[in-house]
């Protein structure tokens, strides 16, 4: 099943989603577009949360930073056109390379996929729904058990779960299905 696919199946249970306007960010070494969104069920908040998108979903090549209209500043033009060049490339200025993006993804529309980000949440979610403790979910994800940044991760791993759980079990089952192939 593709995405739209999976979008319009979820839309048709009652499911929908809100984003706000983009914004780079970077995440450790990863630059990102960083979105807050909604997820709502038959129009019932579900989960606030902020989802974040690598820059393989922005075209690079519709940036044009030599057009006037589009207001590159000079060192956003000269990434723009390595970027174009060189696709892979590492850049030293991650949050420029992030902010370019984000501003990117503001004019040609990209925005968070609904069953995308269900599909994400879920996953996130599997500490709580598989019953684990913070032990064991550490050693499966590779955390030291003994750092308050992993276990602060966990319990935020655990609202998800806890959060979606709220759906009745029959739709979250479908939910699962409908998002298993992403």
């Amino acid at each position: 099943m593709t995405t739209q696919e999976s979008n319009e199946a979820l839309a048709e249970l009652g499911f929908a989603i809100t984003s706000n306007i983009p914004a780079g960010f970077v995440d450790g070494d990863w630059p990102c577009v960083s979105y807050e969104v909604t997820i709502t069920f038959k129009g019932k908040e579900v989960i606030r949360t902020t989802y974040r998108m690598g820059l393989g979903f922005v075209d690079i090549k519709k940036a044009r930073p030599d057009s006037f209209a589009q207001r590159w500043s000079d060192e956003d033009q000269e990434m723009i056109y390595t970027w174009e060049r060189k696709p892979y490339a590492k850049f030293q200025d991650k949050q420029r390379q992030a902010n370019i993006a984000a501003k990117l993804a503001r004019r040609q529309n990209v925005t968070p996929a609904l069953a995308e980000v269900l599909h994400c949440l879920l996953m996130d979610g599997e500490a709580f729904f598989n019953a684990q403790s913070f032990e064991d979910w550490a050693s499966d994800f590779g955390y030291d058990s003994d750092s308050r940044k992993a276990e602060e991760i966990y319990r935020k791993c655990d609202a998800t779960g806890r959060k979606l759980a709220q759906l009745p079990r029959e739709v979250l089952e479908q939910v699962r299905q409908l998002t298993a192939d992403l």
